[in-house]
C-alpha cells in the first residue's frame, strides 16, 4: 500500500486531527531523549480509545506495517524511536483517569496519563504511584513506564513499575484485545501474562489501560 492510500484509510478511522504527516510532528516522533539517531515514521496517529487502536493495528497488520507506541518520549534508551516506515501511536489523547479507589488502593488509567498528574489526582485519596521516572515525571506517561518497567531514584525502597501493576488491557499485533492480570491483589490464575507485557516495550502488544 502506498503512503497516500494508507493515510486516507487511517483518517477514515480516526476523528479529525488524529492522523498527522506534518513535518514537525514526524520529526518529534522520530526521536526520544537518547542520543541515538532519529528514524522518521510514515505518520503519527493519536487515538482516543481502545477501539481506535484496534482499527489502526488491524490496518497495519494487514499491510505489514510496523507500529511503535509512544508516550512522553522521555526515554534515554531509544524506546520511543520508531521502526523504519512505522506508524507511531501517540497516546496524548488517551489520558483519562477512569477510577480511583482508596479502599482497593487502585487507580484505573489510560496509557497517556502523565506520572506527576496522576499523583496529584491521587493525593486527596491518600494514595500515590511510587515508581519514579527520574527527573521526567512531568513528561513520562504511565503507559510508557509500564512498557519499559521504569524505575528511578525510589526503586530501592518501592521497586520498579512492575511491582505496582495489577492488570492491563492490551491490543495484540493481530488486533485482538486481551486483559491480563486482575484488579485484586492476590489471585491464582495460571501463568502471569501481565508480567510478560510489563517491560516488553511494545513488542508484544499496545497497552491501552492500566490498573
Amino acid at each position: 500500500m502506498d503512503r497516500d492510500a494508507l493515510i486516507r484509510i487511517l483518517r477514515n478511522l480516526i476523528p479529525p486531527g488524529g492522523v498527522s504527516v506534518a513535518p514537525a510532528d514526524l520529526a518529534a516522533a522520530s526521536r526520544d531523549e537518547s542520543d541515538l539517531p532519529p528514524v522518521m515514521p510514515v505518520c503519527v496517529c493519536r487515538p482516543q480509545s481502545t477501539a481506535e487502536v484496534v482499527a489502526i493495528v488491524r490496518v497495519a497488520a494487514e499491510n505489514g506495517i510496523p507500529v511503535t507506541p509512544r508516550g512522553g518520549g522521555s526515554s534515554l534508551e531509544g524506546s520511543s524511536i520508531p521502526a523504519p516506515g512505522a506508524i507511531v501511536l501517540e497516546f496524548g489523547r488517551m489520558d483519562r483517569v477512569h477510577a480511583v479507589s482508596a479502599e482497593e488502593r487502585l487507580a484505573l488509567v489510560q496509557p497517556g496519563v502523565v506520572h506527576d498528574r496522576l499523583n496529584r489526582q491521587l493525593r486527596p485519596s491518600g494514595l500515590c504511584f511510587p515508581p519514579s521516572p527520574g527527573g521526567s515525571g512531568d513528561v513520562a506517561t504511565i503507559g510508557g513506564m509500564v512498557a519499559t518497567d521504569a524505575s528511578g531514584i525510589y526503586s530501592l525502597r518501592h521497586g520498579g513499575t512492575r511491582r505496582w501493576v495489577r492488570g492491563l488491557e492490551v491490543v495484540t499485533g493481530n488486533a485482538q484485545v486481551v486483559r491480563v492480570g486482575s484488579r485484586v491483589p492476590k489471585t491464582s490464575a495460571g501463568f502471569d501474562l501481565k508480567d510478560l507485557f510489563v517491560g516488553s516495550e511494545g513488542t508484544l502488544g499496545v497497552i491501552t489501560e492500566i490498573a
